[in-house]
């Protein structure tokens, strides 16, 4: 349980620093890419795509570029503008 509590915590510090350093608050502009069953997706500002869910998702599937993996965990990833 403690390990799994440790890897939790650190994706949560690796979240907020990603939230932190592309200034993503309540105002921020969500646009879903993709919402089934398996898996949400959405990018926020333009700064940051995200999908949690088991599915198939990155955002090269809505054919955006320029976004590289900055995180991820179990079904979760969030990748972010360079």
């Amino acid at each position: 349980f403690f390990q799994e509590a440790n890897g939790l915590r650190q994706a949560i510090i690796d979240l907020v620093q990603l939230r932190t350093k592309h200034g993503i608050n309540c105002r921020s502009k969500v646009t879903v890419r993709k919402a089934t069953a398996e898996v949400y997706a959405a990018t926020i500002d333009d700064k940051l795509a995200m999908k949690i869910g088991p599915g198939d998702w990155a955002p090269s599937h809505s054919n955006l570029q320029g976004y590289t993996k900055a995180t991820s965990g179990n079904e979760f990833a969030v990748w972010e503008m360079v």
